[in-house]
């Protein structure tokens, strides 16, 4: 009987425990379905939200590309007129330009005219002068000697002449001819007021004839 009693409890008890065990991953089997459905819903969720951003992207994308279409299609539109505009300025700039040009171009002609008349006169008068100058020391007398004892030639003066250059002149003639050699101090001396630096074209003055050497 104590065997049976003790069979039937150990039996009980075998059982009573299986059944705790069997509770317990029903449970936990439950829960774990709970979860499962819970992450597969989340995820649908994730799906859709991951669809719903693509397709806002893509609109977005395309807003973007149209936006900036219409602002390239604006921009062109806007450097076409500032380049007719800046071309209509740049043609009347031009025409002005080309009037102050033409007024300049008149103006330096008159002012060309006016220099070419003003040089011709004072070439002419610079022409003029020595040969009035030339004429007029032609018409003076040659200065009457300081040594009325003393031999002298007369020499007119040419263009280009320096006193200088002419003493040199006669005293290459004077040592041909076995004279002395002459100084510019005594042609000086020959014309009472001549300056060497004042000697014009045609201008007459003495040259004192030396003795032999």
């Amino acid at each position: 009987m104590r065997r049976l009693v003790l069979s039937v409890f150990l039996f009980l008890f075998s059982f009573a425990a299986m059944a705790a065990d069997d509770t317990a991953a029903l449970a936990e089997r439950r829960d774990f379905e709970e979860r499962y459905k819970r992450m597969v819903a989340e995820l649908e969720d994730m799906k859709d939200a991951y669809r719903a951003l693509q397709k806002r992207t893509s609109d977005l994308a395309s807003e973007v590309a149209r936006l900036r279409d219409e602002n390239l299609q604006h921009t062109q539109a806007q450097t076409k007129y500032a380049t007719r505009e800046d071309l209509r300025k740049l043609v009347e700039k031009m025409q002005e330009i080309d009037s102050k040009r033409e007024s300049d171009r008149k103006l330096v002609l008159e002012q060309l005219e006016k220099l070419a008349n003003t040089t011709a006169n004072s070439f002419a008068a610079l022409e003029s002068r020595p040969q009035r100058r030339q004429q007029e020391e032609e018409k003076k007398p040659v200065p009457p000697p300081v040594d009325p004892n003393q031999e002298y030639y007369t020499y007119v003066v040419e263009p280009g002449n320096t006193l200088s250059d002419i003493v040199n002149a006669y005293n290459e003639d004077f040592k041909k001819n076995g004279k002395k050699r002459i100084t510019v101090q005594q042609v000086l001396q020959a014309n009472p007021g001549l300056k060497p630096e004042r000697i014009f074209a045609g201008k007459k003055i003495l040259i004192p004839v030396p003795g032999p050497q």
